[in-house]
């Protein structure tokens, strides 16, 4: 009898974990599916990551999907650099680099992020997409953009 229940708990705590890989893996297909980054990939591809200023460890979002400090950026002259840092690389799919031409973002927008003011970045024409990033990096980021996009942000 003791080695039925051994097996008995063995199986349900199996089972647990692999419904645990499961649900994990559904929800981070969904929230890929959800965000504009498989918009963005296929026009706005990366061939490297450009020389420039690199800061590690951002949040922002992209599209409705949040990144909370594991995204690294790099303003370069060619356009913002967007890559998904490793940090969960063994487990999470991983997104194709962007560099989006400073020219390609068109409308700019003050919002929240995480409490704090931030600014969505449209992309494209028609729009492809956004990014929203904290207002101290949109401050950084402001003499590249075209004035009619970030006039309306003060």
């Amino acid at each position: 009898m003791e080695v039925g229940i051994g097996i008995f708990v063995f199986l349900i705590l199996f089972g647990a974990a692999a419904l645990f890989v499961a649900i994990f893996a559904l929800v981070f297909f969904i929230l890929r599916q959800a965000g504009d980054w498989r918009k963005l990939a296929p026009r706005y591809p990366a061939p490297g990551e450009p020389p420039g200023t690199r800061a590690a460890g951002q949040t922002l979002s992209v599209g409705s999907v949040q990144y909370k400090r594991c995204m690294t950026t790099v303003v370069s002259e060619q356009g913002l650099y967007l890559t998904r840092s490793a940090a969960l690389g063994f487990l999470l799919p991983k997104h194709p680099a962007l560099l989006i031409p400073w020219g390609e973002f068109r409308t700019a927008e003050p919002r929240m992020l995480y409490w704090r003011k931030a600014v969505r970045l449209g992309i494209g024409e028609p729009r492809v997409g956004s990014i929203t990033v904290f207002r101290e990096f949109f401050d950084t980021l402001r003499p590249r953009f075209d004035p009619a996009v970030s006039e309306r942000i003060r």
